[in-house]
């Protein structure tokens, strides 16, 4: 008996090239839930002060696919890995992307939130444990209302 590969989580770091606005947040999200729902694509995208930081998870391949579009797209630059490996089981499932704009409430993570974007301005990401990256974005997802989640259908 075959067991299914286990889940591929990547996290990236970005620069948008311009200050996002709702609409334009709404428009992102809209489109990335409908594509990561056909992929098996799961994860968090947080944003604040022109940076994104994604968690995406699933399939590897399909993971590995969506990153590269990620770095072609002109909406950002300086996308860089923070980490990527395979996981026992999805944390941001069954959500095909979670959103919080990092800023917007207090949070326990919104410290550290900000110490890694202070990091990536600095062009310091070699000395952040992607481990604890991780661990901050599925401290977020937790924090967020269930309104705000979107489930896959």
């Amino acid at each position: 008996m075959n067991t299914p590969p286990a889940p591929y989580c990547l996290v990236y770091v970005s620069q948008a090239t311009h200050d996002f606005q709702d609409d334009e947040l709404s428009d992102l999200l809209a489109s990335s839930r409908r594509n990561n729902a056909q992929q098996g694509i799961t994860g968090l995208l947080l944003y604040e002060s022109r940076l994104f930081m994604q968690a995406l998870e699933g399939p590897r391949a399909a993971v590995e696919a969506l990153y590269q579009r990620i770095r072609r797209d002109p909406r950002h630059t300086d996308v860089h890995i923070i980490c990527e490996d395979h996981i026992q089981s999805r944390n941001f499932g069954p959500w095909r992307m979670a959103f919080q704009r990092a800023g917007d409430r207090l949070s326990p993570a919104g410290d550290g939130f900000s110490a890694i974007l202070e990091n990536y301005r600095r062009g310091t990401l070699a000395h952040i444990d992607g481990r604890l990256v991780f661990a901050l974005l599925v401290l977020f997802k937790e924090r967020l209302p269930l309104e705000e989640l979107d489930p896959m259908i």
